[in-house]
């Protein structure tokens, strides 16, 4: 889950707990509309300063720069030109989750290709 997600999700928590504590009259009486427009301001408030704080980061280096070489590769890349981009400095163990993020967050889906009939090529794009 990326920075801007995390911070989101938090803040959704944060506004739905306002909610539901206004609606138990017990604790606290009936929930106005302008508490819920409050609520969604707040929340607004929280995922544009994290957006402007963070950027499209998703806190991982390594899922970073494969996704900014994948937007500058509308062919996609293979396992090997993604190996190359890091100098070949950056073992499977440590692409893969990266990989693995960047697929989990909708931001890049891998394909098998069978071009030979041998073992299929992977390739990622960004999406």
């Amino acid at each position: 889950m990326s920075r801007l997600h995390r911070i989101s999700y938090h803040t959704h928590q944060i506004v739905v707990q306002r909610v539901e504590v206004g609606l138990i009259p017990e604790l606290g009486g009936e929930t106005e509309a302008e508490h819920l427009l409050a609520a969604l301001a707040f929340w607004k408030y929280a995922e544009d300063s994290a957006r402007y704080i963070f950027g499209d980061s998703l806190g991982d280096p390594v899922a970073d720069r494969i996704l900014a070489a994948l937007k500058a590769a509308p062919e996609g890349m293979n396992r090997t030109q993604i190996r190359d981009l890091f100098g070949r400095n950056q073992k499977a163990e440590r692409i893969d989750p990266a990989l693995n993020l960047l697929s989990g967050e909708g931001l890049a889906r891998g394909e098998a290709r069978d071009l030979t009939g041998g073992r299929p090529e992977e390739r990622w794009f960004a999406v």
